[in-house]
């Protein structure tokens, strides 16, 4: 077996999965997904709400970005998607 790069284009650039801050790189990464129960026509609940606002903020974001590092760790969202996930719990 053996990891190939790849290219979300077809003229590259082409990359290898890594670790730290280039991890997201690879065209195959993945978000991880945050779920919650609410109820139709309900408010969210403002735990949850708060814990999606602090991962989404400036400061959640750079918590995240300084564990990157880690074997397990995450990748911030690109400024893109932070943008339409804020947009998105703004309508919660």
């Amino acid at each position: 077996m053996r990891v190939l790069p790849l290219s979300a284009h077809g003229s590259g650039p082409y990359v290898l999965p890594r670790a730290g801050p280039g991890r997201g790189a690879w065209p195959i990464s993945y978000f991880l997904n945050i779920y919650v129960d609410k109820a139709s026509g309900r408010p969210i609940d403002p735990a949850a709400e708060g814990l999606l606002r602090c991962l989404l903020s400036d400061e959640g974001q750079a918590i995240i970005a300084r564990h990157s590092a880690e074997g397990d760790g995450y990748v911030p969202l690109d400024a893109h998607h932070l943008a339409a996930e804020r947009v998105t719990i703004e309508g919660l």
